[in-house]
């Protein structure tokens, strides 16, 4: 007997790379689901003789980049799929994805019931409380997939640039949930939409109600037969373990949305959410709270993503491809994370 599961709904909050959970903006519910001169290496070098025209373009946009970032006393990052996928992580969906097929077939325990679902309803916050054990499997899917992933160039270059950014702050604000800016050493980051390997327990009498630990795996969760078993809380007792992420269906964090707005100006999520195609404009961004803002590897479709990306005085798009941004920021340099970084600290003269 097949069942199909009732559809989820279109507007709520996505993975997008094997570890990004991609929120939309529909706020009536609060889903909010490079110096100048000459090169310093042999490697900078190289790149200027090149004879390609795309490829000057391409350094001169990064030239650009570096200048910006020569004067700039505070840095923003706001990063995506992109530099997650340059570490060598699978896409969520697509030819090289996870999961390509349109439903996923699902047998239910002790029953002949088949349920056929989307990924997406796998992993909602609908189904989480109907079959946990439905988004536990595609969670721990997820997670033995990065087990062996370490933190891409680009990731550390990211958290290099502190030591060269003074007084600072480097702030990293990311759409992933895969814990690489961390690993990699950023020290001041927002993960918009959690951690997968920070827990909580999700029962609302128990003491440790959504106070976060962190594993190193769910490796300890498996039972016999390699499968991943929701685990119990060691202070209730319950079956009521969750990993500390945004799934479909569910809002942003109250702790996360505050952060957001401090590091922000102090200006609500919503209001930023409504007037971002604005700040494409240098004169809407005077009173920006930093100097410089980058967006690496997004293709920034959500509203508060949007406005954290033009929250700098000045702007930079470092993606291949053309993105809801790319017009509106000052400097789009369209080339990969970790090539377009490492030109830049070349430029510069700076150490990595």
């Amino acid at each position: 007997m097949m069942h199909r599961t009732p559809s989820s709904n279109k507007c709520s909050q996505c993975l997008s790379l094997l570890l990004s959970v991609v929120v939309s903006c529909v706020w009536q519910r609060r889903y909010l689901c490079v110096a100048f001169g000459n090169p310093s290496s042999s490697t900078a070098q190289s790149r200027d003789n090149d004879t390609d025209s795309a490829s000057k373009h391409w350094f001169g946009a990064a030239n650009q980049a570096a200048e910006l970032l020569a004067e700039a006393k505070s840095v923003l990052f706001v990063t995506g799929a992109g530099i997650s996928a340059e570490a060598g992580l699978p896409t969520y969906r697509g030819v090289t994805g996870l999961y390509n097929q349109d439903d996923i077939m699902i047998k239910e325990p002790g029953s002949n019931q088949v349920l056929q679902m989307s990924i997406e309803e796998c992993l909602s916050a609908r189904i989480f409380r109907s079959h946990p054990h439905v988004t536990w499997k595609y969670l721990s899917d997820i997670e033995k997939s990065c087990r062996e992933v370490k933190p891409s160039k680009a990731h550390h270059l990211v958290a290099a640039v502190e030591k060269h950014i003074h007084p600072g702050p480097v702030t990293v604000m990311t759409q992933n949930i895969d814990g690489l800016h961390d690993r990699a050493g950023s020290s001041d980051i927002l993960n918009f939409h959690g951690e997968l390997l920070k827990l909580y327990c999700n029962n609302h009498s128990c003491s440790k109600y959504k106070v976060p630990f962190r594993v190193l795996s769910f490796r300890d969760f498996e039972n016999e037969e390699g499968i991943v078993v929701q685990p119990h809380c060691k202070e209730c007792h319950q079956q009521s373990i969750r990993p500390n992420v945004v799934l479909f269906d569910e809002y942003l964090g109250d702790d996360t949305v505050r952060t957001y707005e401090e590091k922000l100006g102090g200006a609500s999520m919503r209001e930023l959410s409504f007037k971002w195609p604005s700040m494409g404009k240098q004169s809407a961004r005077r009173g920006a709270p930093y100097d410089v803002s980058i967006c690496i590897g997004t293709s920034a479709l959500f509203a508060y993503v949007n406005a954290a990306a033009l929250s700098g005085k000045r702007t930079i798009e470092i993606n291949p491809t053309q993105s809801n941004l790319s017009d509106l920021v000052d400097i789009h340099v369209r080339g990969g994370a970790t090539e377009v970084l490492e030109y830049i600290f070349d430029r510069l003269g700076w150490k990595h």
